[in-house]
């Protein structure tokens, strides 16, 4: 549990995917998590399995390091921020994960308090590098959340 930060406490966190850092899905489970976002490919059926409520969205980090899909990224984010929005409204604690666990899923995270919890840019990510301080620290990441802004 050591690699999940919390950016909404008790209710949203993000943390590196299970190819990068091997998780317990019965360990999340007794920590509260009941949905699991995976912005990147992964087996799903363990996960469901487990008790969790699953989605996929996988986001393709490469298109934000070239201007033009880094545009198309910002829009893609919408829905799946509007799905973690409507899991952490209904009071189902939700981790966010990609592979490494800072650039899209750090985007994902500041989208969502930019659109559901009012937060400016600037704010929303401060308070996910405070929450992981390697977040959108990738070339083009620390542009989508204001990217994301003009989208919607």
């Amino acid at each position: 549990m050591n690699m999940v930060y919390w950016v909404v406490p008790g209710l949203l966190a993000g943390r590196p995917g299970p190819g990068r850092a091997p998780w317990d899905l019965a360990e999340l489970w007794a920590r509260g998590f009941r949905t699991i976002v995976s912005l990147v490919k992964v087996d799903g059926v363990a996960i469901r399995a487990a008790g969790f409520r699953h989605y996929q969205a996988p986001l393709i980090g490469g298109m934000a390091f070239l201007p033009p899909l880094r545009r198309r990224l910002a829009r893609l984010i919408l829905p799946v921020v509007d799905l973690i929005a409507a899991e952490v409204a209904a009071g189902r604690p939700t981790l966010v994960h990609c592979r490494m666990g800072k650039d899209r899923t750090g985007a994902v995270l500041a989208a969502y308090l930019i659109r559901h919890r009012g937060l400016s840019c600037d704010e929303a990510i401060r308070l996910v590098r405070q929450a992981n301080p390697r977040a959108m620290t990738s070339p083009g990441f620390d542009r989508l959340p204001r990217l994301f802004v003009e989208a919607v």
